[in-house]
């Protein structure tokens, strides 16, 4: 029911095009993404889920070929283990409280190759964090901010590789390294590949 009220109130926005939707991430999910190729899907996760339930073999080979951009729907934020979530890889986090309009603009941000965490999520994580009650062993908040690929980028900048060799690795142009790079900076705060590093280690992100 839910699943079909989402694709309904979906579909009205033009910023948003509706290629299919499937009951679960078996079958029908690996037969749309190989025949529709969707930028973002949108995980409903039920109230009952728990967040290792929800990131099951099907999400997880999505996350392994780096698209599409993965978006989970959750009852409540307090229902999703966040940091284990980021550290999987998932890209976007919104609340049934959210609405349409700023599941939408999630889904835009995600299509963009950027991250998005809903305010629910960022009070609870930051709230669980201050109180030691979050993994420490998981990225620093501030990692929430990267999308999946930028966190991949930060990761190989911490191990020393030069912009030549990251592209190499991550089969796409320089210049598209580049443009990582800067967008990372950009939203860290931070000036150079040294701080880079020295925030990767710090953060756990490494």
């Amino acid at each position: 029911m839910i699943r079909h009220g989402l694709v309904l109130v979906l579909g009205e926005y033009g910023e948003v095009e509706v290629v299919g939707h499937a009951d679960d991430q078996g079958e029908d999910m690996a037969e749309l993404l190989e025949s529709r190729h969707p930028a973002v899907v949108l995980r409903y996760c039920k109230a009952s889920e728990r967040t290792e339930e929800i990131l099951k073999e099907g999400i997880a080979g999505m996350i392994t070929n780096g698209t599409p951009r993965i978006l989970l729907m959750t009852a409540n934020a307090e229902q999703l283990d966040v940091g284990l979530a980021v550290r999987r890889g998932v890209d976007g986090y919104v609340t049934e409280d959210d609405g349409p309009h700023r599941i939408v603009e999630a889904i835009v941000t995600l299509s963009r190759n950027q991250a998005w965490l809903s305010p629910q999520f960022a009070t609870s994580f930051l709230s669980h964090y201050r109180e030691g009650t979050v993994d420490r062993a998981g990225p620093a908040p501030q990692a929430l901010l990267l999308s999946s690929r930028e966190r991949m980028v930060l990761r190989l900048v911490a191990l020393g590789l030069s912009n030549s060799e990251l592209a190499n690795e991550l089969s796409v142009a320089e210049s598209t390294v580049k443009t990582h790079i800067s967008r990372i900076l950009r939203k860290l705060d931070l000036r150079d590949r040294t701080q880079l590093a020295r925030f990767a280690h710090e953060s756990n992100v490494v």
